[in-house]
């Protein structure tokens, strides 16, 4: 009987029948493992990224107002920051902390949370911890001017793009100024295309007059390499804002 025995053990040692299946029975962990690393690492950084659009937008709804106390500022800021993450994760995702410090006129919102994951469990990797932050200045009772550079050319009569810049240019205004009760904004507007309006000296200007008088007008850019210096334009046309060859302002009926 040991002798048989013997026999069968050293049958089984020598046989090579079974041998892929056994290697890929062995390799089967590590392979889904590492699938599931790519896929729960994707998850994870999309749901990180809802995060971080979600406490950019609390941090930016607390410093909104100058009249918030810092309480009103850090409950705004959490139901934002709430009412965003939901509409980004459709709710499938549980945030378990969000804290808001307002101090040194700012306001801070950071937010942590736990991503569950798929097949990174069968390592023993059950959960991917996040954690996002955002800060923004509280308003003050400083000046601010702001510089609105509109494009007018061609190009943006497409797809209504005129029309949106348009509207979000007033919406700007209308935001910044509290409906034009801020008088510390100012704001000003430079249409832009092939020409521009601008309020130049007059000797700056192709056809202007002497030194020290003021030209205000539709006027073209300075021809290269001019337009890419800040030095002053010189007794050269070739160096002035406008066209010598086709005059200073523009025409709307010869372009």
């Amino acid at each position: 009987m040991q002798r048989r025995i013997r026999t069968c053990a050293r049958t089984w040692a020598r046989s090579t029948s079974g041998t892929v299946g056994v290697i890929l029975a062995v390799a089967a962990l590590p392979i889904l493992g590492a699938a599931g690393l790519a896929l729960d690492y994707i998850g994870a950084v999309k749901h990180q990224t809802a995060m971080q659009v979600a406490v950019d937008a609390a941090a930016l709804a607390g410093a909104q107002s100058g009249e918030l106390s810092d309480d009103e500022r850090t409950e705004i800021a959490t139901k934002v920051f709430n009412a965003n993450l939901a509409a980004e994760t459709g709710g499938k995702d549980r945030v378990y902390g969000v804290d808001v410090a307002v101090q040194d006129e700012t306001i801070a919102v950071t937010a942590t949370g736990q991503r569950q994951t798929t097949l990174m469990g069968l390592l023993g990797q059950k959960k991917v911890d996040l954690i996002v932050s955002a800060i923004a200045a509280l308003p003050g009772s400083g000046q601010v001017e702001v510089a609105l550079v509109l494009d007018y050319s061609a190009s943006m009569n497409s797809s209504s793009k005129y029309q949106a810049m348009r509207d979000a240019a007033i919406n700007l205004v209308e935001t910044l100024s509290n409906n034009r009760q801020n008088r510390n904004v100012k704001f000003s507007l430079v249409p832009f295309s092939q020409h521009v309006y601008a309020e130049l000296p007059a000797s700056f200007v192709v056809g202007g007059t002497a030194a020290g008088a003021s030209w205000s007008g539709c006027t073209k850019d300075r021809r290269y390499p001019h337009n890419v210096t800040a030095s002053a334009p010189s007794d050269d046309d070739n160096t002035k804002w406008g066209d010598p060859s086709r005059g200073t302002t523009w025409d709307p009926n010869t372009g």
